[in-house]
């Protein structure tokens, strides 16, 4: 925990880069992570999960890797918020966030 009461939090997960246009819209449409992968989508403040099958779990993150909004196990056929503060998207398998104990404000190390 740092002097601000932040945490760090190491998530020592396997991370899958959107390459493209086509990954970057799609996301994870037609895509099943392991329990050990995330999706990380760069250079983004807002995704939406339509034609998606199941809930997902989305963190956003500043430039400085810090949490600045999380949505747990998020519906299909929605849109998130612009997060203006937001510079990439993590999506994950619903329940990540819990499991990880990822609260706002808190670094991420991937």
């Amino acid at each position: 925990m740092t002097e601000s009461g932040k945490k760090i939090i190491n998530l020592n997960v396997k991370v899958i880069k959107a390459s493209g246009f086509f990954e970057r819209t799609t996301g994870l449409i037609f895509k099943r992570l392991k329990e050990n992968e995330i999706f990380l989508i760069s250079n983004c403040n807002g995704i939406h999960t339509l034609w998606m099958t199941r809930p997902i779990d989305i963190i956003f993150l500043n430039k400085n890797s810090e949490a600045v909004a999380l949505y747990k196990n998020f519906g299909i056929f929605r849109f998130t918020c612009f997060i203006k503060s937001a510079i990439k998207v993590i999506e994950a398998e619903a329940g990540f966030i819990e499991k990880t104990k990822i609260c706002l404000n808190d670094t991420l190390v991937f």
